[in-house]
């Protein structure tokens, strides 16, 4: 006679709800559009004679000034045109004064290096891209978005944090969490069901937490996007405060999330 149970199922996985208090969920849609990176280039100063030049995404392009009757502006345009006749997979405009507007492709990397130290870069705009969404993730919200998007992370700390991705039911969360299955995902164009408020758990990043850990989430840098921490790190320095990890753990924790606001981080 069979006198006892074997499970597969571990304690949770990031993503399944642990209702022990109020909860508060909202659907929201995984269709945040792709952002274009934006860089000006200045040129600071003309010289006869001389090659220009300026690498972008890889390619490089160069003009030589004329040894007479050029300037500043005929510069700047010409390194307009051989920028737009390049492979590079951007666009260039004349800006103000002695600038140059580059627009990449939106969600694709956007790099210029100039060869020459009279001309200089300076992001504009960062490039921010979309797509799929794991469960137990902090999800957030940038200033182009509207107030049905989400996202996974954020180019810089001018945004809003929203919630956590919690498993809807149609997720196909089979124990264990974490065997290759495809399907743990909110793909581009989903609806997701987000938490707000309540209990779940978590995926984590970094140093094991423990209950008295204070709580961030990595938004940007080298690390998981959206995995929660006990520690500040560089992409990770904004603290949820109102919300505390309920369980310890090194790879997921169960998390009591309120209302959340952030702030920056100087003593954790």
């Amino acid at each position: 006679m069979q006198t006892s149970y074997a499970s597969t199922f571990p304690v949770g996985y990031p993503g399944m709800p642990a209702d022990l208090s109020p909860k508060y969920d909202r659907s929201y849609f995984n269709t945040a559009l792709d952002v274009a990176g934006v860089v000006t280039v200045t040129v600071a100063t003309f010289t006869a004679a001389t090659e220009y030049s300026l690498t972008i995404n890889g390619v490089t392009v160069s003009t030589t000034t004329p040894a007479t009757g050029g300037s500043i502006a005929l510069l700047r345009d010409a390194l307009v045109a051989a920028i737009n006749q390049s492979f590079a997979g951007v666009d260039a405009v004349a800006g103000a004064g002695n600038t140059i507007t580059v627009t990449g492709v939106s969600g694709q990397p956007l790099t210029a290096t100039p060869a020459n130290a009279t001309l200089s870069q300076a992001v504009t705009t960062p490039v921010v891209a979309s797509g799929e969404i794991g469960l137990g993730l902090a999800v957030v919200r940038i200033p182009t978005d509207n107030d049905r998007e989400v996202r996974l992370g954020a180019p810089d700390a001018l945004h809003r944090f929203v919630g956590v991705t919690v498993d809807d039911g149609l997720r196909t969360n089979i124990a264990p969490y974490g065997n290759g299955r495809s399907d743990h995902v909110y793909r581009k164009g989903d609806t997701v069901l987000v938490r707000e408020a309540g209990t779940l758990w978590v995926a984590i990043e970094g140093p094991p937490v423990t209950p008295d850990s204070p709580v961030f989430y990595r938004y940007s840098g080298a690390g998981k996007i959206g995995a929660f921490r006990g520690a500040t790190a560089p992409g990770a320095d904004l603290r949820l405060a109102n919300a505390r990890f309920l369980t310890g753990g090194t790879t997921m924790a169960q998390i009591l999330l309120g209302y959340a606001t952030v702030s920056a981080e100087t003593t954790p």
